[in-house]
C-alpha cells in the first residue's frame, strides 16, 4: 500500500455547491478523478462528490451559507473517517461565489477553520478560478455567467486580475440573476399598463405561480439572487433561435417568440463580451498579440448550456476584442476598453451594447495585430480544477517542510 493524499475541491455557487474528495495513492495504475487512465504512481479515488444549497452569503445570506458549508464539511468528515483518516490531512481548495474582496476572504477563511478543516492546508478564492485551473495551469481567462457574473484572468507573470461580480444590485451584468430581473421588470411594465403584450409574460406569471394583478406583490418577495436568477431560462427558451420548454408555453400552446428576450439575450451577451474584453486588457497579454498565440478563454456556467447563448456571446467576444485591437487615436476617449498608462482618461464612460454603438470614427487605420481566442465551454465539473490546485498547494506543503 503507498502514501496516502487527500484532496478537496469545493465548487460554491450562488444556487448550489458541489463537494468533490479525492483520495490519491502513490504507486500503481488507476483512474484519476475524471475516470482518465493514469500510469504508475499515482491512483485517484473519488470518495465522495455531491451537492449542498449555496455557500454564497450575497445570495443566500451569511446564515444559510455557513449552515450549507458546515453541511457539507460534515459530509466530507464522514467520508475521511471511514477511511480512517480526519479533516486534518486534507488539502483543500474552496472557490467560492461572493469571494470577492479582502473582507470576503477573512470571513470565508473563518467558516472553513470552523468546519474543522487545517487552515494552512487549505486555499480560499474566488469560485471562478476552479473553472479557469479545470482547463489550464497557465495564462488564460475565465468567464463565469451562472446566478452571477464575473470574468477572471491570470498574466504570465501568476498575477489575477478581475472584472464583475461586485453584487447582484450593482454588478454582475448579463447574469442569471440580471436576465431573470429584468424579465420580471418588463412583465410588471405591462401588467401595469405601461407597455404592449408580449408572449413571455404569461410564462414569467407561470413561473411566479400568480395572476397579472398578483405579479407585483409576488415580485416584491423575489428577493434572492437564486429565485431571481431561475427566470432566466424563460429569456433563453423564448428568445429567436431557442426552443420553449413546456413549463410557460404561451397561450394556446403556440410556440411563439420574444422580442424582448431577445434583446434581453442581447445585451446579456454584450455585457459579458465587455467583461471579457476588460480582462484581457488588464491582464496585458502583449506576448500574445505579438506572437498571434491563441488566448485561452474558458466559458462557465448554466447559462453557456444553451447553445444559442453560446454562441452569440462568443460571437460577440470575437467582434469586441477585434475592436479594441485597433489602434486609436490618443484623443479618441469612445474606443472600448484601449490600452493606456491612464485608465481614467481612456476607458469608454459608458459601455457600449454592441459593437455598432462604438464610435468607430475614433478608430484611426485597420488592426496593427492579429488576434484570436481558443474558447473553452466547461463541460466539466470546475471542482476538477479545484483538485489539480489542491495538489499543487500539497507540492508546496511537501518541499516547504523538506
Amino acid at each position: 500500500m503507498g502514501e496516502k493524499q487527500y484532496f478537496l475541491a469545493v465548487d460554491g455557487g450562488g444556487t448550489s455547491t458541489e463537494f468533490l474528495l479525492v483520495e490519491s495513492v502513490s504507486r500503481g495504475e488507476g483512474r484519476s478523478s475524471e475516470g482518465e487512465e493514469q500510469g504508475e504512481g499515482v491512483r485517484d479515488c473519488v470518495l465522495c462528490s455531491f451537492s449542498v444549497g449555496s455557500t454564497s452569503v450575497k445570495s443566500v445570506g451569511v446564515s444559510a451559507a455557513r449552515e450549507n458549508l458546515l453541511e457539507g464539511a460534515k459530509r466530507v468528515g464522514e467520508a475521511l473517517r471511514a477511511r480512517g483518516a480526519s479533516p486534518d490531512e486534507v488539502f483543500g481548495v474552496w472557490g467560492l461565489s461572493g469571494c470577492d474582496s479582502a473582507d470576503d476572504q477573512a470571513r470565508y477563511e473563518r467558516m472553513v477553520a470552523d468546519s474543522g478543516f487545517d487552515s494552512s492546508r487549505q486555499l480560499v478564492c474566488n469560485d471562478a478560478l476552479l473553472a479557469l485551473r479545470a482547463v489550464t495551469a497557465g495564462p488564460g481567462v475565465v468567464l463565469v455567467a451562472g446566478t452571477g457574473s464575473v470574468a477572471l484572468g491570470v498574466d504570465a507573470a501568476g498575477r489575477v486580475h478581475r472584472v464583475g461580480g461586485w453584487g447582484y444590485q450593482v454588478s454582475d451584468l448579463g447574469s442569471g440573476c440580471w436576465m431573470g430581473s429584468r424579465l420580471i421588470r418588463e412583465a410588471l411594465l405591462y401588467s401595469d399598463g405601461c407597455r404592449a403584450f408580449d408572449p413571455v409574460f404569461d410564462a414569467v406569471c407561470t413561473q411566479a405561480g400568480c395572476t397579472y394583478d398578483q405579479l407585483g406583490d409576488v415580485a416584491q418577495r423575489l428577493t434572492r439572487a437564486d429565485e431571481l436568477a431561475a427566470f432566466a431560462r424563460i429569456v433563453l427558451d423564448y428568445a429567436p433561435e431557442s426552443t420553449p420548454k413546456g413549463a410557460g408555453t404561451p397561450r394556446g400552446g403556440a410556440v411563439e417568440k420574444s422580442e424582448v428576450c431577445r434583446d434581453i439575450r442581447r445585451r446579456a451577451a454584450e455585457y459579458l463580451a465587455g467583461y471579457i474584453t476588460s480582462v484581457v486588457n488588464k491582464a496585458g497579454e502583449g506576448e500574445t498579440r505579438e506572437t498571434g498565440d491563441a488566448v485561452d478563454v474558458v466559458l462557465s456556467g448554466g447559462l453557456f448550456s444553451n447553445e444559442s447563448f453560446y454562441e452569440e456571446a462568443t460571437s460577440t467576444v470575437r467582434q469586441r476584442l477585434a475592436i479594441s485591437q485597433r489602434p486609436v487615436s490618443p484623443s479618441s476617449p469612445s474606443c472600448p476598453l484601449p490600452h493606456s498608462s491612464s485608465r481614467r482618461s481612456s476607458l469608454p464612460t459608458t459601455l457600449p451594447l454592441s459593437p455598432s454603438d462604438s464610435s468607430s470614427s475614433s478608430l484611426s487605420h485597420s488592426r496593427s495585430h492579429s488576434y484570436s481566442v481558443r474558447f473553452h465551454r466547461l463541460e466539466k465539473s470546475p471542482t476538477v480544477g479545484g483538485i489539480n490546485m489542491a495538489k499543487r498547494i500539497a507540492e508546496k506543503h511537501s518541499s516547504q517542510r523538506g
